[in-house]
């Protein structure tokens, strides 16, 4: 089965921003605006100008969190006059991983992403190692400026780094995430019209804990961590009625995409070998408009001889599939944008 299905995983990103746009054009001039959000993810730099956009509409917009609200989503809800949260909803830290054309790369030529939080782990580590060290061993001596070897550990750390499978451009561009990460947190709550976090202490104490304070990206931030890390002006649990309401809209998501089920490309062309598709990888939608992501385009499963063995066939001809060989699947994709919800493609 293929790493990635074009469609399938569908990341937060910032051609969203007209979509919503179109909703909000659509909507009553001075309704106030509730946005239930649920994403895993995505670009770092969709946040902002969707943040922005909202707020012309409604400075004061709230975001209702059913379920997951992860990474970039945690971010955008960041700019929400309040977050409204479920006992199953989620928020998560947002020290992000980079994808980089520097990247080093897996053994099928992939891009291997890198977290921001390990590299800068690594460095306190060989930091905390040295430290350790130095105040075991007697012989230990500071140099002119005082401040022991520190500085030269850490360039030789980052020196050899540099030397191996990670470019240093790629640790350049992790520098610029992890401050345009924190500095886009402070931003955020900072330009809140509605928010009554006042002190910058606070907002820096906030965003310190959602970059740093639960060593892993995957760690789910449930209501009463982000409560005691938002405060109860910002964060709210839902009564029993919201609740109800919202996770039955999350159910009705989940039954039309089918999102418990596990898709196995190989069982889809079990028995062709191309056959055309569509997937719908998101929706943004109100009450007047609905619109998706659609992927659209055709599949091909092409049989892949055991290396060594030499197989003589004619130009254009397809190799048939023989049972214990090998399957590659390539998609031809036709189409891949938002539409609108009730157009043919």
């Amino acid at each position: 089965m293929p790493a990635g299905i074009p469609g399938l995983k569908t990341g937060f990103a910032s051609d969203t921003k007209e979509i919503i746009y179109r909703l909000l054009k659509d909507a009553k001039q001075n309704q106030g605006f509730d946005l239930i959000l649920y994403t895993r993810g995505g670009d770092l730099n969709s946040v902002w100008p969707i943040v922005s956009l909202i707020r012309e509409y409604d400075p004061c917009f709230e975001v209702l969190v059913p379920y997951r609200c992860h990474s970039s989503g945690t971010l955008l809800a960041l700019g929400a006059r309040k977050i409204h949260m479920t006992r199953l909803g989620e928020l998560s830290p947002i020290d992000p991983s980079t994808f980089n054309a520097f990247n080093p790369e897996n053994k099928s030529g992939a891009k291997i992403p890198i977290s921001v939080e390990d590299v800068t782990a690594y460095f306190q580590l060989v930091e905390s190692k040295n430290g350790e060290k130095q105040n075991g061993s007697k012989k230990a001596k500071k140099d002119d400026s005082g401040s022991g070897k520190k500085k030269d550990d850490n360039f030789s750390v980052f020196e050899s780094l540099s030397k191996s499978d990670v470019h240093p451009l790629a640790l350049g561009n992790i520098h610029r995430v992890y401050q345009q990460t924190r500095q886009l947190a402070e931003q955020l709550l900072e330009t809140n019209q509605c928010s009554k976090k006042g002190k910058k202490s606070d907002i820096k104490a906030i965003v310190e804990k959602l970059s740093t304070g639960f060593y892993s990206h995957s760690h789910p931030i449930s209501r009463v961590e982000a409560k005691n890390l938002l405060g109860s002006d910002q964060l709210n649990f839902t009564n029993d009625t919201l609740e109800g309401l919202m996770d039955s809209l999350l159910k009705s998501y989940e039954d039309t995409f089918s999102l418990r089920e596990r898709y196995i490309l190989n069982e889809e062309l079990i028995s062709e070998k191309e056959k055309k598709v569509q997937y719908i990888g998101a929706i943004v939608e109100s009450e007047l408009r609905s619109y998706v992501f659609a992927s659209v385009g055709t599949w091909y499963k092409r049989t892949i001889p055991p290396k060594g063995l030499n197989i003589n066939i004619q130009p254009g001809a397809v190799i048939p599939e023989i049972p214990g060989w090998p399957n590659d699947f390539e998609f031809k994709p036709k189409f891949q944008d938002w539409k609108h919800n009730q157009e043919e493609i």
